[in-house]
């Protein structure tokens, strides 16, 4: 995740950025660019959908404590929360928060900004508009999946 969109200036978010509640961080990550590493570059695009996430809701997966599942959750702050919904689609999840409060803002769309190529593949559409909105979507024209659970975005992985 990155403050600006050239590759060539941006700079990662520092992870005091992230140890927020999730329901102030939310809209703070709004406008925000969030980059994937590709073959041949980025994919990616400026955030402009989110959803927020915390303990006490009962819509999120730490309501009922700790678990196996939703352990990041409750770990340290800026990294990805990524599970699999309905058996069919991942959801990808900003960990927020302190340790141990269980936090997490859902993306829920990006406007891609680059590698529309490998997007538009993956999604198998050349609509620009909605290639990446929704949180299925997201996932899937950015290639994330359970294999990027636990993906620190104050590292080098993303």
């Amino acid at each position: 995740m990155t403050s600006a969109f050239s590759t060539a200036h941006c700079k990662k978010l520092h992870r005091d950025f992230y140890r927020r509640p999730a329901h102030i961080l939310a809209p703070e990550l709004l406008g925000k660019v969030f980059l994937r590493k590709e073959k041949a570059g980025y994919s990616g695009g400026m955030i402009t959908e989110v959803e927020a996430y915390e303990q006490h809701d009962p819509a999120s997966h730490s309501f009922s404590g700790i678990s196996e599942r939703n352990k990041l959750m409750f770990g340290e702050a800026g990294f990805l929360y990524v599970y699999l919904i309905y058996g069919i689609h991942f959801c990808a999840n900003v960990v927020s928060g302190k340790k141990d409060s269980g936090e997490a803002v859902l993306l829920r769309g990006i406007n891609p900004l680059t590698g529309l190529e490998y997007i538009q593949q993956r999604r198998n559409s050349a609509k620009q508009d909605k290639l990446l909105t929704g949180p299925g979507n997201l996932c899937k024209g950015l290639h994330i999946s359970r294999a990027h659970n636990g993906t620190d975005l104050c590292g080098e992985d993303i």
